[in-house]
């Protein structure tokens, strides 16, 4: 009774900062980003809307739900991960386990539609219209699935057909028999024995007895050459400049190009290769590797990682030692300035399972516990991390936010004139900045306070009794 009592009274087009406070019982109050906030039984309970008229409603860990009208969006996560309904401008995604739907047109009852329960169950309807419906491994047809625009199947692994494009593939006892046909492609596999295939004007690949023998030509235009492979012995590869032969494969290989070279020497033990990508390991101690903008290294892999991702106008730095710290910066280039130093404009930390720590340009966020691995997660701030943060910390421009044990200690300054700092039971004391701006004060909840407004004082004794202070002039 004491949350739904909570919940209804949310509808108030306005909260004042603190409307009212008991602790991790309930309260009632403006959050840092200026969403009005209901909370009630620890962070169990808790109701949100803000100005652009987003609700977040959460009975944790059980349900959450959050409705955005202004992008047409809104999602209810029951017992997450464990189900979900997701309805994004006129289309409705749900899964409940392994069992999920989407009905990508909710006006139209003849639209393109999805119903699986993996891995048994598949039904619907594609985007052309056509219907389907299959019952694994039994038999049926499968539209739109795992890459492919058709499926049938009977008795799989014994008989499957299917399609992408123009091209059709079969298999008979997947996957040892299988052939492919399209405009462009064809393919042959007796596997383990012999296979083939074929794309027309660009490459040739064949093995036999896999992986004894295999080989591949390739006919490009602008690049023309071959090469092959005879496990575990020996591979030579020729692709326009580029060479390459290996010893052992995989352990040895040396490769060269007009601007590259490779050197395993053994693999994955010893890894080598300049130009572009170029990389340096020496496994498992120390390595680095660098992809065109993306620099990365490791050191004990694969316990310490680092990453950096340059762009236009940023650059990314991650570090990590797995699985107990994570750190992340992002650093916004100053291109009017040259000899200025890159600023940071964002930066992430988590020191697993303890803590962990966000700021966003003049916007930061400190929290205790952080049992999460990874780093935030959406359906994990919605459903479960409050209830494990012991202690949080928040700042949202002038507004900064402390609190402990769900309430049971809170402190919220907005700005030099406003502010409020309970301890419950005990103790509460608040600032308002409205009209002549307020201040008031309690013991115990109301066993002793006062209230200051104005040139007015009101004194509360035993909860009830109120002594009032006529007006008093003005010191100045």
């Amino acid at each position: 009774m004491l949350a739904c009592s909570c919940l209804s009274l949310t509808s108030c087009s306005t909260i004042p900062a603190r409307e009212w406070d008991i602790g991790f019982l309930s309260c009632a109050d403006i959050d840092p980003t200026g969403a009005e906030r209901v909370r009630a039984l620890g962070p169990f309970v808790e109701r949100q809307k803000d100005d652009a008229g987003m609700v977040f409603t959460a009975v944790r860990p059980f349900y959450s739900s959050t409705t955005e009208p202004a992008r047409d969006r809104s999602l209810q996560e029951f017992l997450w991960p464990v189900g979900m309904i997701k309805q994004y401008r006129g289309e409705t995604y749900w899964r409940f386990l392994s069992a999920f739907g989407h009905d990508f047109d909710n006006a139209d009852p003849e639209s393109r539609k999805r119903f699986i329960v993996f891995p048994v169950l598949y039904t619907g309807r594609d985007k052309e219209g056509s219907k389907y419906f299959a019952v694994f491994p039994i038999g049926g047809k499968i539209h739109e699935f795992l890459g492919r625009d058709k499926i049938n199947f009977a008795l799989f692994p014994l008989y499957t057909h299917s399609s992408v494009d123009d091209v059709e593939t079969y298999d008979v006892i997947w996957p040892l028999i299988s052939w492919s046909k399209g405009e462009d492609v064809s393919r042959f596999r007796l596997f383990p024995l012999y296979g083939q295939s074929f794309n027309r004007n660009r490459w040739t690949k064949r093995f036999v007895l896999w992986p004894l023998w295999s080989s591949v030509r390739y006919q490009y235009p602008d690049q023309q050459g071959g090469g092959f492979v005879l496990f575990p012995l020996y591979g030579q590869a020729k692709a326009g400049e580029n060479r390459s032969w290996t010893f052992l494969p995989p352990l040895f290989k040396l490769g060269y190009g007009k601007e590259s070279m490779e050197l395993n020497c053994p693999w994955p033990l010893f890894q080598y290769r300049s130009g572009d990508p170029a990389k340096l390991y020496i496994w498992p101690l120390w390595g680095r590797k660098t992809v065109g903008q993306v620099k990365s290294s490791f050191a004990l892999w694969p316990i310490i990682n680092t990453e950096e991702i340059t762009r236009n106008e940023s650059v990314l730095k991650r570090f990590n030692i797995l699985p107990l710290v994570y750190h992340e910066k992002m650093l916004i280039k100053d291109d009017s300035n040259e000899s200025a130093e890159d600023r940071v404009g964002e930066r992430y930390f988590k020191f697993w399972p303890l803590l962990s720590y966000e700021r966003r340009e003049a916007d930061a966020r400190f929290r205790m516990l952080a049992l999460w691995p990874l780093k935030r997660t959406p359906a994990v701030e919605r459903n479960l991390a409050p209830i494990w943060s012991l202690y949080s910390h928040e700042r949202t421009g002038e507004v900064v936010e402390d609190e402990v044990l769900w309430g049971l200690f809170h402190r919220r300054s907005d700005g030099a004139e406003g502010g409020h700092i309970s301890l419950f039971p005990l103790f509460s004391s608040e600032k308002t900045t409205d009209g002549d701006g307020s201040r008031e004060w309690n013991i115990l909840m109301g066993l002793i306070g006062c209230k200051t407004k104005g040139l007015q004082r009101t004194y509360k004794i035993l909860y009830v009794i109120k002594i009032h202070c006529g007006d008093k002039k003005d010191d100045n």
